[in-house]
């Protein structure tokens, strides 16, 4: 039907005529069309429902009504079972628009060329009974001059509006969220479905000003993990049917570590004979990591390793790694992970051994001491069965001086010192022999 062309008597403030192209459907079922009468309606008061509206298409012999579903937000709702070219009439005084397309009255050619509405509950002709053209507040079609099916069945004249019931209010869901494990960035919302095609998932890094809110993304989900917080950064979040003013109440969210973020791939390795050297994956936005052994707290770095050193050869150590955000908020402990110190040391021999006379019954010894040695041991030399066999006077010593008491005045001894790494590892000194003072 061109746009100019006369038809029935319907008359109404503002009219518009259009061609409808119908999505895939099996011509039995009807299928609910969303169209914007934004521009249709400019200028007209009164215009709050779907009353305002009659809505006539023709089957091929005749115009015949179709019912109003629902009217909001400049989005009025029409029950189609076949498409064709559709009459659209908007007016100030409620239309008597069916209930049913069942109780629909079709229209009967006139002998002037028009058509005159069949019963007593039609609107008139407006002026000369033609269409208006574009241009004067009527919708417009998409580029072939249809609208298209979109992905439910149902066609939607303009993409950027909603293609479900523009009145769904905010109560009819909440948005919720759940932190992802081991992400600081990463948080997934939720939401209830609503009976809508499209929402749109709405942000702002400055919850406070109702200004600074941008549009995130459109999605028929019901879920949208948002990846790119910030660490200690309140944003606020709210969700809306696509195309609609309404939205839900939002969600705000402090992106702080609690507890859930934590360091990953911690290792230990050994470094010498005495010390240890742990490492850890760097993760973004934390500004430290505070390092344990054993339970206490041994460092902090800002890096990814950290060696810790004065350790005992053949000892095993444990140690968990924490990170610590920009503003002190603590994550999860990473470990306990355990290494021994296991590496054997490179000791050279005890370089000199002193025994010296205190009084008539002690001895001083002395010795240099041996890198890579945790103690020693102190031995006196004696014969035994013509053999030479070391007898501990001290052991355990860790550090390089040792004395001998409760000896007999003027007896003479002879001592050796033993090294000894964690792991087993040893060296020993020469003998050294001295003697107690006489008592005179």
């Amino acid at each position: 039907m061109k746009r100019d062309e006369k038809f029935g008597n319907e008359t109404g403030d503002k009219l518009v005529v259009f061609d409808l192209k119908a999505p895939k459907h099996d011509g039995k079922t009807a299928v609910v069309v969303s169209i914007d009468c934004k521009k249709l309606i400019e200028g007209l008061s009164g215009i709050t429902s779907k009353d305002n509206f009659r809505v006539l298409h023709h089957n091929g012999k005749e115009w015949e009504s179709l019912p109003t579903v629902g009217f909001a937000n400049n989005i009025l709702q029409i029950e189609f079972k076949s498409f064709s070219p559709v009459c659209i009439v908007a007016s100030s005084k409620a239309a008597n628009n069916p209930a049913k397309p069942d109780d629909n009255k079709p229209t009967k050619p006139d002998g002037d060329g028009t058509t005159k509405p069949d019963g007593d509950g039609t609107t008139k002709p407006d002026g000369d009974g033609t269409t208006k053209p574009d241009g004067d507040g009527t919708t417009k079609p998409d580029g072939d001059g249809t609208t298209k099916p979109d992905g439910d069945g149902t066609t939607d004249p303009d993409d950027n509006k909603p293609t479900a019931d523009p009145t769904v209010t905010s109560d009819k869901w909440k948005l919720t969220y759940k932190l992802v494990a081991n992400k600081y960035n990463t948080f997934e919302l939720r939401w209830e479905a609503a009976e809508a095609g499209k929402y749109e998932v709405w942000y702002s890094a400055t919850p406070e000003d109702s200004n600074s809110f941008k549009r995130l993304t459109t999605t028929k989900k019901t879920t949208y993990k948002f990846t790119k917080a910030a660490l200690d950064v309140r944003y606020g979040f709210k969700i809306r049917v696509k195309g609609s003013d309404k939205f839900s109440e939002t969600l705000y969210i402090t992106n702080t570590m609690n507890g859930r973020v934590t360091a990953t791939n911690v290792y230990v390795i050994n470094k010498s004979y005495n010390s240890l050297q742990v490492k850890w994956d760097k993760i973004p936005g934390v500004k430290k990591y505070a390092i344990y052994r054993d339970g206490v707290k041994i460092a902090e770095k800002s890096g990814t390793k950290m060696t810790d050193k004065g350790l005992v050869t053949g000892r095993d150590y444990t140690y968990t790694v924490q990170p610590i955000s920009m503003k002190g908020a603590k994550g999860t402990f990473a470990g306990p992970v355990s290494a021994p110190v296991t590496n054997a040391p490179k000791m050279k021999g005890i370089s000199s051994i002193n025994v010296k006379a205190v009084d008539s019954a002690t001895l001083r010894i002395t010795w240099s001491k041996v890198k890579g040695a945790n103690y020693y041991t102190v031995c006196e030399v004696v014969t035994v069965d013509g053999k030479e066999v070391l007898e501990p006077v001290a052991e355990n010593v860790t550090t390089n001086r040792c004395t001998v008491i409760n000896l007999l005045a003027g007896s003479e001894h002879t001592y050796r010192v033993i090294a000894h790494a964690g792991n087993g590892h040893s060296v020993i000194s020469k003998a050294k022999t001295a003697r107690t003072k006489i008592v005179k």
